[in-house]
């Protein structure tokens, strides 16, 4: 009997969804409006787009693939001193509704980031 691969054990890594072209549309949406706040720059990270505020992330978003639930995006909340934290919350983009709600809640993120020196 020849060695068992990963693939046979079961162990095979959860393959990624790509990303549905209305969560596409509505992060488009939401990305150009958060790239015209003050000090914003976005980049590619592992199939996502990440979303700084200076030097400090702030939230991510589908790109090539979806995030871990297929219709949300990913920010975090900073506390009082601008410290990152560990934790990323989840959003759900479910509907062309949520896209307003989103941006505030990504406003409250990107108010959370202190100002870079």
């Amino acid at each position: 009997m020849g060695s068992m691969t990963p693939r046979d054990r079961g162990d095979e890594r959860r393959t990624r969804q790509a990303v549905p072209e209305d969560l596409a549309r509505r992060c488009s949406l939401l990305a150009e409006e958060i790239r015209t706040w003050p000090g914003v720059t976005d980049k590619p990270m592992f199939g996502y787009r990440a979303f700084y505020r200076g030097s400090v992330i702030f939230a991510m978003f589908p790109d090539k693939r979806v995030l871990e639930h297929p219709s949300t995006i990913a920010y975090k909340l900073h506390d009082r001193s601008g410290h990152e934290s560990h934790k990323w919350h989840e959003f759900d983009l479910n509907d062309d509704r949520s896209v307003a709600a989103a941006i505030q809640t990504l406003d409250k993120a990107y108010a959370s980031v202190k100002r870079t020196r």
